[in-house]
């Protein structure tokens, strides 16, 4: 599909670009969509995070991804000193959030004074 066949006319007279193709385009090529992060850049930021608020945010945006495996909920709880049980994605993926939102929560209320 070349970019003419992309452009959709748009009530103001312009064209726009449909996302969705491009995406397309992109996953047949076997490349990253431009703007479109992967579980692994994800994780990568999670474990670049400087605190569990960080990282609270981070799985916030993460929990879109198709590509959330295992390996990356076992690496991304490593680092944080915690182990998640065996089970779905879906609910290792819960129970990571749900750790992480309690920790920054304590982490908070720490640095404050305990208030």
């Amino acid at each position: 599909m070349t970019a003419e066949e992309r452009r959709t006319p748009f009530p103001c007279g312009g064209f726009i670009f449909r996302k969705r193709d491009l995406i397309l385009d992109s996953l047949e090529n076997n490349q990253k969509p431009e703007g479109m992060k992967t579980a692994s850049d994800y994780m990568m930021e999670f474990l670049d995070a400087d605190d569990f608020a960080d990282r609270e945010e981070i799985l916030e945006r993460m929990h879109l991804c198709e590509d959330i495996t295992d390996l990356i909920i076992d690496n991304m709880a490593a680092a944080i000193d915690i182990s998640v049980d065996d089970g779905a994605i879906e609910d290792r993926f819960t129970d990571l959030q749900n750790c992480v939102r309690t920790r920054a929560k304590y982490e908070t209320n720490r640095l404050r004074g305990g208030k």
